[in-house]
């Protein structure tokens, strides 16, 4: 007699993004890259957490007033850079989201990660563990 109310939609999985930085100035192209990452981080709705060792304060600022977390780095290298960004991205990240690491400078993988976070959802969906790797 009556209609079957329509099914809901699943919210789309957003992922915490989580990289590293290190720019001596924002006038280099690998920092203005890393700066259109967080911009458009934000127009998707993704959070970005940015573990930086740039040695001009207006860096990690600017990504800041962008709408990243940004950490300063407090170790040394790539590898506890890396730590310290996933540690924090952990401690942000809603649960049941995927935390996933990003090089600052790949602005086109932004728009990418809804696909991503959609095939993952629907793995974990059928039980099975798994590792997302997008090419």
């Amino acid at each position: 007699l009556g209609a079957k109310p329509a099914p809901q939609a699943q919210a789309v999985m957003q992922p915490t993004l989580f990289t590293t930085t290190c720019f001596d100035t924002l006038d280099s192209w690998r920092a203005r890259l890393a700066v259109a990452t967080v911009e458009a981080c934000a127009r998707c709705g993704i959070q970005i957490v940015i573990c930086d060792a740039s040695p001009d304060a207006a860096v990690p600022a600017l990504f800041r007033a962008l709408g990243a977390v940004v950490v300063a780095q407090t170790s040394t290298g790539k590898g506890g850079a890396l730590r310290e960004a996933l540690a924090r991205a952990a401690e942000i990240a809603p649960d049941g989201s995927m935390l996933a690491f990003m090089e600052p400078e790949k602005v086109g993988m932004v728009a990418l990660w809804a696909g991503v976070c959609s095939a993952a959802a629907a793995h974990r969906r059928g039980g099975r563990p798994g590792v997302a790797v997008p090419l």
